[in-house]
C-alpha cells in the first residue's frame, strides 16, 4: 500500500476486459484490455517444455507466455517443478512462486461509488467487482465470502479490512491531479483492527480462486471517512481508478508494462471541502493560546477529519489523568531558565472527564490570570514585567487499552471511547507582561 508502506505482494499478468459505462451504472466504469487466446493442453505442456532449452531467448519466450496463461499452467509447472530435469524444475518452481501471487489475471474490474456527490464528511461506499471471462481460475485479494459468523467482527474493523485488500492498487487523485494518500488511525486502540493490520503487514494477504464464469464483489463502505480512508479534504472532483503492474524480476517487462491493469477511473464530486485548519494540519490535535482579556486562555483544538476524545481530567495520576503545563521563558540577551506556572484549570459543565470533539472543534482547557501569572514568576525568582516566550503542553500518554486497565483497577467505572486521543499537543507564543498600574 502506498499511502501505508505495505506490500501486498508481487503478481503476474493481469488483463482487465471492458465494460460498457452505460451497462455499468453512471458512476461505475472499467477499463477495456486485450484478451489472449485460451490454451489448449497440448500448447501448455509445449510451452513448459522449453523451460529447459538450451537457448536463452528460447526459454525467455516460454516463460513469458506461460505467465500470460497465468493459473492455468499451475498443474503443468507442478508436475515438471518435480521431476528430474534440474533446469526446467528450478524454472517451474520459479514461476509457480510468481504465480502464487497473481492477482486479476485474466479478469474484469470494474469500480462503483454509491454516492457521485457528496460534502467533505459525508461518507460513501466503494465496490470493486471482478469478473472471470477466462477458461482458468484467477485470484482476488480479499477472502471468500462465507456464511456469517456467530460473533460478527467490529465494523471498524471490517471497514480497515475491505479498504487494504485492494489499498495497494487504488490510485485516487484530488481536484489537483495529485494522488491522495491513504490514511490509517492509529491501530493501537482496538485489537482487531490492530490485528487486521498487522496481518496484511506481514505480507499475508486474504485471497481466493474465482472459477471461470464467477464474480467477486468487495464494498469498501465509508471510503472516505472510516478508520482506513482516502480523505476527500478539498472541493472538486476526485477520480478513483485501479492501477496493477506485478513486480517483476526482468526489469524489462516492468519497462514494457507486461502484466499493467488499469480500470478506468469513476468520478466523486466533494461539493464543500473541509475547514483550513484540516486542510492545513499535520497532526491530528493542537493547542492555542491567547489573551482575553486579563486572562491568558488555551485551547485545545481537533485538527484531524475525524471526532476525537479527550481527556480533561488533570492530574498527577498519567495512567488514567492528563497533564498541562505551562513554561514561561523570558527573552533576553543571555537567556534564562523555564519557570512552570501553574493554570487554574476553567471548570468544564459534564458529568464525564471525557469530552468528544467534533472536527474543527475547540475547548477551552486552562486560564490563568495575568496577575497570577506575574506572581508565578516573582516566586520563581524572575522579573514580572518584560516580553516572555510561552509553551504549553497538553499530554495524555495512556493508550486505550491500558487506560482501560487502569480505570479498572481503580475501580473507576467509565466508558472509554475507542478513539480518544493519545500523544501531545503543544503551542508556542510571546505574552508581554508589564507591571501593575500603582
Amino acid at each position: 500500500m502506498r499511502g501505508a508502506g505495505f506490500v501486498l505482494g508481487a503478481g503476474l499478468l493481469t488483463v482487465a476486459i471492458a465494460m460498457s459505462p452505460a451497462m455499468m451504472g453512471a458512476n461505475a466504469a472499467s477499463a477495456p484490455a486485450t484478451r489472449t487466446a485460451e490454451p489448449k493442453a497440448e500448447e501448455i505442456r509445449q510451452a513448459v517444455s522449453q523451460l529447459a532449452h538450451p537457448v536463452p531467448s528460447q526459454r525467455q519466450a516460454a516463460r513469458r507466455q506461460l505467465v500470460q496463461w497465468g493459473l492455468r499452467v499451475t498443474d503443468e509447472l507442478k508436475r515438471v517443478a518435480e521431476g528430474p530435469n534440474l533446469e526446467a524444475a528450478l524454472q517451474a518452481r520459479d514461476l509457480l512462486e510468481s504465480l502464487d501471487s497473481a492477482f486479476f489475471q485474466g479478469g474484469q474490474i470494474s469500480l462503483e461509488a454509491d454516492r457521485a456527490e457528496v460534502n467533505w464528511d459525508e461518507p460513501f461506499a466503494l465496490t470493486v467487482t471482478v469478473r472471470n471471462p477466462t477458461g482458468g481460475p484467477l485470484k482476488v485479494t480479499w477472502a471468500a465470502p462465507t456464511t456469517a459468523p456467530a460473533v460478527p467482527p467490529p465494523a471498524e474493523a471490517t471497514q480497515v479490512a475491505a479498504l487494504l485488500d485492494v489499498a495497494d492498487f487504488l490510485v485516487v487523485r484530488g481536484p489537483d491531479g495529485e494522488e491522495v494518500e491513504v490514511r490509517i488511525d492509529p491501530i493501537e486502540r482496538d485489537p482487531v483492527v490492530r490485528a487486521v493490520v498487522e496481518r496484511r503487514a506481514s505480507g499475508v494477504q486474504p485471497t481466493h480462486l474465482l472459477e471461470p464464469g464467477g464474480e467477486a464483489r468487495l464494498r469498501i463502505p465509508e471510503f472516505n471517512r472510516g478508520w482506513a480512508r482516502y480523505p476527500t479534504l478539498s472541493p472538486g472532483t476526485y477520480r478513483i481508478s485501479i492501477r496493477y503492474q506485478p513486480a517483476w524480476k526482468d526489469q524489462k517487462w516492468v519497462e514494457e508494462g507486461l502484466g499493467l491493469t488499469e480500470s478506468a477511473p469513476i468520478e466523486v464530486r466533494v461539493r464543500g471541502g473541509a475547514p483550513k485548519s484540516i486542510c492545513d494540519s499535520n497532526r491530528p490535535m493542537g493547542l492555542k493560546l491567547k489573551q482575553s482579556g486579563g486572562d491568558l486562555v488555551v485551547e485545545l483544538q481537533n485538527l484531524w477529519d475525524r471526532p476525537q476524545w479527550v481527556n480533561l481530567d488533570f492530574g498527577d495520576d498519567l495512567e488514567v489523568q492528563a497533564r498541562l503545563t505551562w513554561q514561561a521563558q523570558r527573552l533576553t540577551l543571555f537567556g534564562e531558565d523555564g519557570v512552570e506556572v501553574s493554570p487554574r484549570l476553567t471548570a468544564v459543565e459534564r458529568r464525564e472527564p471525557l469530552l468528544r470533539l467534533a472536527p474543527d472543534e475547540a475547548i477551552t482547557v486552562g486560564r490563568v490570570s495575568m496577575g497570577d501569572f506575574r506572581e508565578a514568576l516573582i516566586k520563581a525568582g524572575r522579573r514580572r514585567s518584560g516580553r516572555y516566550e510561552v509553551t504549553v503542553r497538553y499530554q495524555f500518554l495512556s493508550e486505550v487499552q491500558n487506560f482501560r486497565a487502569a480505570l479498572a483497577a481503580r475501580k473507576r467505572t467509565i466508558e472509554v471511547p475507542t478513539h480518544l486521543y493519545t500523544g501531545v499537543a503543544f503551542c508556542r507564543e510571546y505574552v508581554s507582561v508589564q507591571n501593575e498600574a500603582k
